[in-house]
């Protein structure tokens, strides 16, 4: 890394600290400050992600297009490790595994396997409510849980 390059990025380093610094416990700063912060992160992601590219091909190039994994280093303190997936059959998008079910006859669990998931529906608070006390209820309950999730945060900047 050149002598420039490196200045910049600690001067970069530092506004950034800078601007971090302004916020206390100033709600409005933090939403400020955060939004700004955001824009800074979409817009070097978006520069970023034009260097995976390059990356990507290079190291795609270094393993003659055979999965694995490859180590690039900077010229000073950035490296890059870049693993190739091994290719993978997928179903095509829309697939009838009717007729896949059909053609293949028994031969079908030969060929793929068969997940099945239980995700309980909208409602079902509301229809646990309604349920008289016993044991259904006991085990049902006993069965799930309230996932609240983490709050999403979203910064504009106008």
């Amino acid at each position: 890394m050149t002598t420039d390059t490196l200045t910049l990025m600690t001067e970069i380093e530092d506004r950034i600290d800078q601007l971090s610094s302004l916020v206390e416990s100033n709600m409005e700063d933090a939403v400020e400050v955060g939004a700004i912060l955001s824009v800074l992160i979409k817009k070097t992601a978006s520069i970023q992600e034009g260097f995976k590219g390059i990356i990507r091909e290079e190291a795609v190039r270094r393993l003659n297009h055979a999965p694995g994994t490859v180590h690039i280093d900077g010229q000073d303190r950035g490296s890059v490790s870049v693993t190739v997936s091994t290719p993978k059959l997928q179903l095509v998008k829309d697939v009838d595994v009717g007729l896949l079910v059909k053609v293949l006859g028994e031969d079908f669990d030969h060929y793929f396997d068969t997940r099945i998931q239980y995700i309980p529906r909208k409602m079902v608070s509301d229809l646990i409510e309604t349920m008289e006390d016993g044991t259904p209820k006991t085990v049902l309950l006993s069965s799930l849980y309230e996932n609240e999730g983490t709050p999403r945060v979203f910064f504009k900047f106008n």
